[in-house]
């Protein structure tokens, strides 16, 4: 058994995400204090008012953007902050931009695998699902929508981890099923797979790295405590990227005793992360057969892991 730090992050109210950069060095916690922090290991590098609502999310651009974290929130505005030179020693980073599109609250956002360019997805409480462009990645002060995409009860989504290609996305929706899209560069997106084994609300999807696999790997959390697996299989080359997938149930797993509101990869695919109101965090991984069984948990009472 291995003891787990306590970060003292300072937060006056609920933390509502956390979220690493791509090289695990920085970690951005946001809250319903209305505050984003930034840290390294355990100490605090910026901190700063984002919004005049609940911060529901924080997420990095890929650092070949820069250092840049999009922030989301009840207030219905999504916001683009990017680290001034030299960093900002405790203090604010600079917001670049205010996406306000949203008529609800903007509950969840995703930036696009790199080779799409910088890009930002935004999912509201108003059932859209808007993408929206840098028009100079040197310059983050100017955006434009370029897709708006009808998603009514979604929860939550992800993107396509591919490294070429079209731009893919999972979307899972509070009656249980999960939609997986694809786009050729247009600007109709067209369903290739639906995942309908939840029995109540997907809370959240992750989409694994794409490793010189034949197969993708997708995840889902449910409001029922389940943690779905999936394998799709695309179609072969030269066959119209919005042609049907094979989609297959790879693995239900239903250790959590209560709802699951966060799944993750790591950063080769080969083991997935669930979290739930639980208290736990649960780490998975197949075995040589295929099965896909818990190798260790995080309980949050205690701060320790236990390694099966």
């Amino acid at each position: 058994m291995r003891r787990i730090d306590r970060v003292p992050t300072e937060h006056a109210d609920v933390i509502h995400d956390v979220a690493y950069d791509f090289y695990g060095e920085r970690m951005a916690t946001c809250s319903s204090d209305l505050t984003i922090r930034v840290w390294e290991r355990s100490r605090c590098v910026a901190s700063w008012k984002a919004h005049d609502g609940s911060i529901w999310r924080v997420a990095w651009a890929h650092p070949e953007f820069g250092q840049v974290l999009a922030s989301c929130s009840f207030d219905r505005a999504v916001h683009i902050w990017e680290e001034p030179p030299g960093g900002a020693r405790g203090g604010a980073w600079p917001r670049k931009a205010v996406l306000g599109d949203a008529k609800e609250s903007v509950t969840s956002i995703a930036f696009a695998p790199r080779h799409l360019g910088l890009r930002l997805g935004a999912l509201s409480a108003d059932g859209k699902l808007r993408v929206y462009e840098a028009h100079d990645v040197m310059q983050l002060g100017e955006w434009s929508g370029v897709d708006e995409i009808d998603v009514p009860g979604a929860r939550c989504f992800a993107w396509g981890q591919h490294t070429s290609g079209p731009a893919y996305l999972i979307v899972g929706f509070t009656n249980g099923t999960a939609s997986v899209s694809s786009n050729d560069g247009g600007r109709k997106w067209a369903e290739v797979a639906k995942l309908s084994d939840a029995r109540d609300a997907i809370q959240a999807v992750a989409w694994a790295p794409h490793i010189g696999r034949t197969m993708q790997l997708v995840a889902t959390g449910g409001r029922d405590g389940t943690v779905h697996v999936y394998t799709l299989r695309p179609p072969a080359a030269g066959v119209n990227a919005s042609a049907p997938w094979e989609a297959k149930l790879a693995a239900r797993l239903l250790d959590h005793r209560d709802a699951v509101w966060r799944v993750e990869w790591n950063a080769t695919g080969s083991l997935l992360a669930s979290s739930g109101d639980d208290g736990t965090v649960r780490v998975w991984q197949p075995d040589a057969t295929g099965q896909w069984r818990c190798v260790s948990t995080v309980k949050s009472d205690g701060a320790t892991m236990d390694f099966a």
